[in-house]
């Protein structure tokens, strides 16, 4: 498999995962994140209908899957930028598919370190740090059992510890209405980011190269 490949694919996909992501948040902002409206209708199964038409949106029916394409967009957007920046190639045998998003980040740094608008939304999803937004601090606070910004992207995959041995607790991220709507507006605008930096290096490092 060719460099250019490996290249153009890996930013092709990380970018359909992200521009999902951004999607499904543009909806939740739009219908306004509610999880408990005021139906007036006498029939329960009519009722019912409207209300899952209305709240279809809403983080707690899409957040934590929509977390989970945006992280896992992340993680092939870090692993697209580093193979950009081998002017080499690469044996496809050698590659490095590895899911660490800190360890990532840390090789991304170094590279794009002058890039500080990509760089610091890298880091804000890759380090627990103060700029990581609260909604996944809370989550991780709420859960013992998760101790970094890894074991956060792994609780969006399974419901549970790899032991079976305790449930995650989602409520941090879920049914937040009005509350939830600054976060989503923040990812989304990250995203924006994101999808522009990725862009730009793409295009520089194939005139470079």
């Amino acid at each position: 498999m060719s460099k250019e490949i490996i290249d153009s694919s890996f930013l092709t996909l990380s970018q359909r995962y992200l521009h999902t992501a951004k999607n499904i948040l543009e909806q939740i902002i739009d219908t306004g994140n509610q999880w408990a409206p005021a139906l007036n209708n006498d029939n329960e199964d009519e009722m019912w209908d409207q209300y899952f038409k209305v709240t279809k949106w809403s983080d707690f029916q899409t957040i934590i899957p929509t977390l989970f394409l945006f992280f896992h967009g992340l993680e092939l957007l870090c692993k697209c930028l580093i193979f950009l920046a081998d002017k080499d190639g690469y044996n496809i045998n050698n590659l490095n598919l590895n899911h660490d998003l800190k360890e990532l980040y840390n090789k991304v740094e170094k590279i794009y370190g002058n890039n500080s608008e990509l760089v610091n939304i890298l880091k804000r999803y890759s380090h627990l740090n103060q700029d990581t937004p609260s909604i996944i601090q809370d989550f991780i606070k709420r859960n013992p059992e998760i101790k970094d910004i890894q074991g956060f992207y792994q609780s969006l995959r399974y419901p549970s510890t790899r032991q079976l041995q305790t449930a995650y607790n989602y409520l941090p991220m879920k049914y937040k209405e009005k509350e939830g709507l600054p976060f989503a507006q923040e990812l989304k605008n990250d995203i924006d980011t994101l999808l522009i930096q990725s862009t730009k290096i793409y295009r520089t490092k194939k005139i470079i190269n």
